[in-house]
């Protein structure tokens, strides 16, 4: 019996390999940035498995993007702090 697919690992998986491409980035470079193994952003990409807490913080930080959009809990890609400094240029 195949095990079912997270349906969250699943959207994070699609949103990490499409912003990946779309900004030109190689799997393996990606992965040297984290600091794992290629094979472990590979399992997440393809909705294996998700990432831990550490490492789901790298993924956004490195990315530029919320871990609410990584985990599709957000459709706005931006962080917090992104979105005050657009309201107020000066924080």
């Amino acid at each position: 019996m195949k095990k079912q697919k997270n349906p969250h690992a699943v959207e994070l998986g699609q949103r990490v390999r499409a912003w990946r491409t779309e900004n030109g980035i190689e799997l393996a470079q990606l992965a040297a940035m984290l600091q794992i193994s290629p094979r472990s952003l590979e399992g997440w990409e393809l909705g294996e498995f998700c990432p831990g807490y550490t490492a789901l913080l790298r993924l956004a930080d490195s990315m530029g993007v919320s871990t609410d959009w990584l985990m599709g809990r957000s459709r706005c890609w931006k962080t917090a702090d992104q979105l005050l400094r657009e309201q107020d240029p000066k924080l």
